[in-house]
């Protein structure tokens, strides 16, 4: 159910839809049976290959996304939680730079609305010198948002030497009936000697608005080892119009050189430690298509281990220059203008590791922020109580002072925050029950992920959802909000056939 505005705009009308409709159909009872019943069957030819289909894929069962809150001028890659996508997900990466040539998050959601999926195909297949993957998705028509869209991807990997070498070739494609997307890369990543790495990657897009043979380049080079001083020396460049379809770039349109020195030791009988290390980092970032200065960063850096696990770092200080060639909304009524910005900022972490039954961790920034300041704080404490019952808890909390010239009918102070909470319970070997609670300040809203799972066997399912949202400031616009902004309630039963 969703609470909408009615005609008149002076209130909101609960709007309940049972059964919900995909559109494949016009018949409406048909089309509601048909958009909830799907199919997946497992299929292993040999020992070395699996086929996996997919009918009228559903992720109901998936935990809620993370809300997220990016006080960056860039775009954050959100973690895949997709079953289906996570299996055989290693052979279809490709991230040693600072983007994904292929993003799964791009099939079957847009813009934070899920697109319905038709049917999917996966094949896995390899030996100890190859391995090798296709995935087909075929995604349906949602009107306004995106037309029928097949998205495809295919992988191959040699595997060269004894030291986990190995070169691959990626094509990716997204096509409709009107547009079409493609990348080709090759990508390598080659272990010279068991403290030298290199990594190259070339490739290039092809996109029926932005034009064919739009490349990238990258290689690095690594030498950290165990004990003593090591490097690190990486350089990329995204054209101006590289734009891959099914991949994620946070940073489109730019060359990047990154220097990183470092010493490091590891103690074998102290006391207290388990190693050490520090070093110098130093980014620089270009605009491809003017040359024009993006952002720059140099920083020192320290990392302690100790024995029982836990670690400590610090990055200070740290200097980042950035040039806004354009205005930047960082939130409603707060605008920072076009400028040259340096800052200062001293960044300390700590981590208790995995040794005990319990978990915490703590990263804060403090520092200059575009003309203002920040306070960033990411903090995260679990604790495995038995087998059957774990709690979480954490959050990032953001506090922005920014000028007065910058803000308009609103306060200079942005409180940019999330907390959230988890509870998983296993009440046996076949039953668990899942939930995940968040709140954000910037939404003002509160939402809860209930699941409960019952496995019998394997490859048999049956989920009980219930996801809720509800408006914490009511008094936000006018007409007034009303306390739930929608809710959803979803049984699922799922059998996978595995010959």
């Amino acid at each position: 159910s969703q609470n909408m505005l009615n005609e008149t705009e002076t209130g909101y009308e609960n709007q309940i839809n049972v059964l919900e409709r995909k559109n494949y159909i016009e018949n409406k009872t048909l089309d509601k049976v048909f958009s909830n019943v799907g199919l997946d069957i497992k299929f292993k030819p040999n020992a070395n290959q699996t086929i996996d289909f997919t009918l009228n894929t559903d992720f109901a069962e998936v935990e809620a996304d993370d809300r997220i809150i990016n006080i960056s001028r860039f775009p954050i890659l959100l973690p895949e939680k997709r079953l289906f996508f996570l299996e055989n997900a290693d052979l279809f990466n490709s991230n040693q730079f600072d983007h994904r040539l292929f993003n799964s998050r791009r099939i079957g959601i847009k813009n934070g609305m899920p697109i319905p999926i038709l049917a999917g195909l996966r094949f896995i297949g390899g030996n100890s010198k190859w391995q090798y993957g296709v995935l087909s998705m075929q995604t349906h028509e949602v009107e306004n948002l995106e037309p029928a869209t097949n998205h495809s991807v295919i992988r191959m990997k040699k595997n060269i030497g004894s030291l986990g070498s190995y070169i691959g070739l990626m094509n990716t494609n997204k096509i409709s009936r009107d547009d079409y997307n493609s990348l080709t890369a090759i990508d390598a990543n080659i272990r010279l000697t068991n403290t030298i790495r290199t990594r190259f990657v070339l490739g290039a897009t092809f996109d029926k608005e932005l034009g064919n043979w739009k490349p990238l380049y990258g290689a690095s080079i690594t030498t950290f080892k165990t004990n003593g001083f090591g490097l690190q020396y990486r350089f990329r460049e995204y054209t101006e119009d590289f734009n891959p379809g099914l991949g994620f770039v946070s940073q489109p349109n730019t060359k990047r050189l990154t220097l990183n020195h470092g010493w490091r030791k590891a103690y074998d009988n102290h006391k207290f430690l388990q190693s050490l290390s520090v070093g110098h980092y130093l980014r620089k970032n270009w605009l491809s298509n003017s040359g024009l200065p993006g952002i720059f960063q140099t920083n020192m850096y320290l990392s302690t281990r100790f024995i029982r696990g836990e670690s400590l770092g610090l990055f200070a200080p740290v200097y980042i220059e950035d040039n806004l060639y354009s205005p930047w909304e960082i939130s409603d009524g707060v605008t920072i203008p076009t400028s040259n910005y340096g800052m200062w900022e001293v960044n300390p972490f700590f981590g208790s590791g995995d040794a005990r039954a319990y978990q915490y961790s703590l990263d804060l920034t403090y520092g200059n922020f575009y003309g203002g300041n920040r306070l960033t704080s990411s903090f995260s404490l679990s604790y495995d109580l038995n087998k059957s019952f774990k709690l979480e808890l954490g959050g990032t909390y953001n506090q922005l002072r920014m000028p007065e010239a910058y803000t308009q009918n609103t306060s200079r102070k942005l409180n940019l925050s999330r907390y959230f909470s988890r509870l998983k319970f296993n009440f046996s070997t076949k039953a668990s029950l899942n939930s995940y609670f968040q709140y954000d300040t910037r939404a003002d809203q509160f939402g809860v992920n209930l699941r409960f799972r019952y496995n019998p066997i394997e490859g048999t399912d049956l989920y009980i959802v219930y996801n809720h949202n509800a408006n914490t400031n009511r008094d936000l616009t006018m007409p007034r909000l009303p306390f739930t902004d929608n809710q959803l309630f979803i049984i699922k039963f799922s059998k996978t056939f595995i010959k």
